[in-house]
């Protein structure tokens, strides 16, 4: 499910991407196409555009107005994940192939090929900075900036983008990737702090990490969860980060100390996502038991 002011986007197992009307809660548009289960979707910044990632191997581009197919990025094997830059001119995508992959988000030309020693969960954009999850245990930072950033970085700007891209100091700066190893099997999540100093993955044994987005150094351990944990996100105030897991609670953890500052409960299956709200007075969890909560 993907939120963008008063419509919802949801995806299904077999393909079915489908507009709603988040306040009547009236089926507004189909968008037909994928053939597979649909593993991610974003909104594009005004909400024109939708991008999903499926297990046909195909990223797709929509227009949500009109439901057609403006572009569809193809790949060897599952996509697991898409996303657009912040100024939406290129497209991060991660692949079941071992590879994460740039494209021209307007001519949908592969620009990038990122191999990793297996599966690619997650992609996630910070300036041109790319954050990569995969399942060999290790989050990958990518420094892209030579790459793809043009002449005059903050002036980057896409058709329909509203977002532009703007230079952090503090953060990696090398040419090959950044390792963050330390998880006992597969990375499940990964999300860049507001600011981009730090990072936190999360992971299948249950352990979420804060991790030092210069060095590649960890320093915070989150361990609370007793099973695998589905998604880690950063508060819009970069103060607390919260967790969903398998254990079937939600953790809301404070991002300097680490310790708990918040267990919620009463979900009857497993978690399988949350969010902030963008004041981060609320929070939004999904869960097996077919059920979004806010709380």
């Amino acid at each position: 499910m993907c939120i963008r002011d008063s419509l919802i986007a949801t995806g299904a197992d077999d393909g079915a991407v489908v507009i709603w009307d988040g306040k009547t809660g009236e089926r507004v548009r189909d968008l037909v196409g994928h053939i597979d289960r649909i593993r991610f979707m974003e909104w594009d910044a005004n909400g024109a555009r939708l991008l999903t990632a499926s297990s046909d191997g195909t990223a797709r581009i929509w227009n949500v107005a009109t439901g057609a197919q403006l572009l569809s990025l193809e790949h060897p094997a599952t996509t697991y994940s898409a996303m657009w830059s912040a100024d939406r001119r290129y497209i991060a995508t991660a692949c079941a192939d071992g590879a994460a992959r740039v494209w021209d988000a307007a001519t949908g030309d592969l620009l990038l090929t990122l191999p990793h020693p297996d599966y690619v969960w997650r992609v996630v954009w910070h300036d041109y900075l790319l954050l990569t999850a995969a399942g060999d245990g290790a989050a990958r930072i990518w420094n892209l900036t030579g790459q793809l950033t043009p002449p005059e970085l903050s002036s980057a700007r896409a058709p329909e983008s509203s977002e532009s891209v703007t230079r952090t100091e503090a953060v990696y700066t090398g040419t090959g990737p950044l390792v963050m190893a330390g998880h006992a099997g597969w990375v499940t999540s990964v999300a860049w702090s507001p600011d981009g100093q730090w990072a936190v993955t999360a992971g299948v044994e249950g352990l979420a990490y804060v991790w030092d987005t210069r060095t590649g150094q960890p320093r915070l351990t989150l361990a609370g969860h007793t099973l695998g944990i589905s998604q880690a996100a950063w508060s819009p105030d970069g103060r607390r980060i919260l967790t969903t897991s398998d254990d079937g609670t939600a953790r809301v953890w404070d991002a300097q100390t680490g310790e708990v500052a918040l267990i919620l409960t009463g979900d009857a299956g497993q978690l399988t996502g949350g969010a902030w709200s963008p004041d981060g007075a609320l929070i939004l969890t999904t869960s097996t038991d077919k059920r979004a909560r806010v709380w």
